[in-house]
């Protein structure tokens, strides 16, 4: 938003409350129609989990955001998880794992950029007119 309103990257940008609202009921939308899928799918499709791995999966995914953050990386908290449960269940062996789910997931992550870049492109197109290029 503050690239298409000033016509370049801040390091710094106020963002607007609406576009906060809008990404949280994103998430609260995905979260209520297909989060309980994803869940299911991670714990218990791709490879076992016990409480013990839990414990390891939420260590080793909030060891890579906080790594990833002091370095200043953007990262997704999403992915850091599925990396923890496929790193948790491939130290247990190569067959505990299950490739196919684990494809799946890596090749959704991959459509979904240009997924995301249509959306970006459709709103650009059809969006309100910026504060510039009103009146």
């Amino acid at each position: 938003m503050a690239i298409y309103n000033s016509g370049y990257a801040e390091q710094k940008s106020d963002i607007p409350v609406w576009i906060l609202f809008l990404g949280g009921a994103g998430l609260v939308i995905g979260l209520a129609t297909w989060g309980y899928k994803i869940i299911d799918r991670m714990g218990r499709q791709m490879t076992k989990i016990t409480p013990s791995r839990g414990a390891c999966i939420e260590l080793g995914s909030t060891a890579a955001v906080i790594i990833a953050s002091r370095l200043g990386l953007p990262v997704s908290t999403t992915h850091c998880q599925v990396g923890s449960v496929f790193a948790v269940g491939i130290l247990d062996g190569v067959n505990n794992v299950n490739h196919k789910i684990l494809l799946y997931t890596v090749f959704s992550w991959i459509a979904t950029l240009p997924a995301a870049g249509l959306c970006c492109a459709a709103f650009y197109l059809f969006g309100v007119k910026s504060p510039s290029q009103s009146g």
